[in-house]
């Protein structure tokens, strides 16, 4: 059974740019309040979409640099990953089928 990962500075690339399948990287933080009605349909999404594609959280408030690599300006952001690069950035807490829509078409 597949579960979210919690993704850090140190475990990046290791488990998202070389993942060999995509990856969809939640940048949240504590006490927000989208961040937290988007987590449960993305524990879904991880069991779901189990061995086709990966979900990442990673805390913006802890994980700067990333934050700031990816220019994250607002929790939350969803970034889908590719074969080690960005495919889609949308910004904001999205209902599940858009969040779906954003990589259905790849997986």
């Amino acid at each position: 059974m597949n579960s979210v990962i919690h993704v850090t500075n140190d475990n990046f690339e290791a488990e998202v740019l070389r993942s060999p399948i995509p990856v969809l990287a939640d940048f949240w933080s504590p006490g927000c309040a989208p961040c937290a009605r988007i987590a449960p349909i993305l524990e879904e999404f991880a069991q779901e979409y189990a061995g086709r594609m990966r979900i990442a959280k990673i805390n913006a408030d802890e994980e700067t640099a990333l934050a700031s690599r990816f220019m994250i300006t607002a929790v939350p952001t969803i970034i889908i990953f590719r074969n080690g690069a960005i495919f889609r950035k949308r910004l904001g807490a999205l209902p599940k089928p858009q969040l779906k829509d954003l990589f259905e078409d790849i997986i």
